[in-house]
């Protein structure tokens, strides 16, 4: 589509931005299935990585078995943009 615009250098843009990331993906991928594992590389858990990791599971759960408080939130805040977007601030 871009090349039928002529827009030729934003096709290539897209086509070096698609390779840069193929790279990018494609080693995440070789770590994941074809290095082996590296003995010693489990990760250190302190206090504050524990309370991070707690913090985070309470609130995965919560929410997502009682996601009403975040519709109310979102709710208020799309009240708050209708009311500062209002046709005449617009123009």
């Amino acid at each position: 589509a871009a090349i039928d615009a002529e827009w030729a250098w934003l096709a290539v843009v897209g086509v070096v931005n698609s390779a840069i990331s193929l790279v990018y993906y494609i080693r995440v991928v070789v770590f994941m299935w074809i290095k082996e594992d590296v003995v010693g590389s489990t990760i250190p858990i302190g206090p504050a990585m524990a309370t991070v990791l707690v913090i985070a599971f309470v609130g995965t759960v919560f929410f997502g078995l009682y996601p009403q408080p975040l519709f109310e939130l979102a709710e208020v805040g799309a009240g708050t943009l209708g009311a500062t977007m209002t046709p005449a601030a617009l123009r």
